[in-house]
């Protein structure tokens, strides 16, 4: 048996991460160092108010198109290390109820860069999907 992507190679590479978690990313996309994700949840802190000392950061990774410095796209993998749902609450959850849960976390970021004092040049508003990922919602 040959391997399919011997003969077929693929434009993603797989990344094994911790808490068993595999994921593939377009080759293309650059990954963040580990001290940049440690200061995106600091700034993630400070913006937010809510504490992220049990958030691990497992990856994340920008995509840049070349017609602006700011990324066209962005992909981040993180894990609660204290659970803050379980995996029934989530599977349980609409599309409605993750729709209300990122317009939450999205005014309460905007309201606390607003307060702030800091000049906003763009927030993206966020977006929640639902999917599994390694047997975990």
């Amino acid at each position: 048996m040959t391997d399919a992507f011997a003969i077929n190679p693929s434009v993603f590479k797989a990344y094994n991460l911790k808490h068993g978690v595999v994921i593939r990313l377009p080759k293309h996309w650059q990954i963040i160092e580990s001290q940049l994700m440690d200061q995106i949840d600091t700034n993630t802190e400070i913006y937010t108010g809510v504490g992220q000392g049990n958030n691990d950061i497992l990856m994340a990774a920008n995509f840049y198109d070349g017609r602006t410095k700011a990324p066209t796209a962005s992909a981040r993998v993180s894990v609660r290390v204290k659970q803050t749902a379980s995996q029934s609450d989530i599977a349980a959850m609409s599309q409605a109820d993750l729709e209300a849960e990122a317009n939450q976390a999205y005014q309460a970021t905007l309201a606390a860069m607003m307060k702030s004092g800091d000049k906003i040049t763009r927030i993206t508003p966020y977006k929640i999907l639902k999917d599994n990922l390694s047997g975990y919602i």
